[in-house]
């Protein structure tokens, strides 16, 4: 077993020049910015509505004759002006998902990612053996690498594959959260402190993500 600072890992660090120019970006922090707007914006849900006169249910019986009576006029008793009336203007089901490009995305995560490498706040390890479903387990486990888990850092695991005795000896810890890296959440990279990538060819699928212009 053996963890790299990506700094250290030959692979990566001829590429490390190539690193800078994504995470010294001029409009970096508005292209994060709209990432995390979209992202936030696609978790709404939109179900909240009321009922307008025309759904909620009444008679549809003129209450009081149209002239005559010294009154304003009335109509039915679904009018909005009555108690048990419909709504006007209240909120209706809608979708707030805010489409962004997919070269805003990938470009984002190569900034993200970038940011980490520069920061030294990356750690891959290759040969990865869990034995245990137990959460001291897992603390010493990662002691044992010289990652101190339980701190008020945020940790991001992402595996190559699912673990499940890593996914249940982690689930107590709140500072911990796990991805795959084939869906990799953008906005828990930004959120996280630290990222653990974890498999063996891990380093390669980096410098490809990195590399790739498309």
């Amino acid at each position: 077993m053996k963890v790299n600072l990506i700094k250290n890992n030959k692979n990566i660090n001829n590429n490390i020049n190539y690193f800078k120019k994504y995470s010294f970006l001029k409009n970096k922090d508005h292209l994060i910015y709209l990432y995390v707007k979209s992202y936030l914006a696609s978790k709404r849900l939109g179900l909240s509505k009321n009922k307008t006169r025309g759904e909620v249910k009444g008679s549809t019986r003129k209450i009081i004759k149209q002239k005559g009576t010294g009154s304003s006029r009335k109509g039915n008793i679904r009018n909005p002006l009555f108690r048990g009336g419909g709504k006007i203007f209240g909120p209706i089901k809608r979708n707030y998902k805010i489409k962004i490009n997919k070269k805003i995305y990938k470009l984002v995560k190569k900034i993200l990612l970038s940011d980490k490498i520069i920061n030294n706040k990356f750690f891959i390890i290759k040969k990865f053996y869990f034995l245990s479903h137990k959460t001291k387990y897992f603390i010493n486990y990662f002691k044992y690498l010289n990652i101190n888990i339980i701190n008020k850092n945020k940790y991001l695991l992402i595996t190559d594959k699912i673990y499940n005795k890593l996914l249940m000896s982690s689930n107590n810890i709140n500072n911990i959260y796990i991805n795959n890296f084939k869906q990799i959440n953008l906005y828990k990279v930004l959120y996280s402190d630290y990222i653990i990538f974890i498999g063996e060819n891990i380093d390669k699928y980096i410098i490809n993500l990195i590399k790739k212009k498309k």
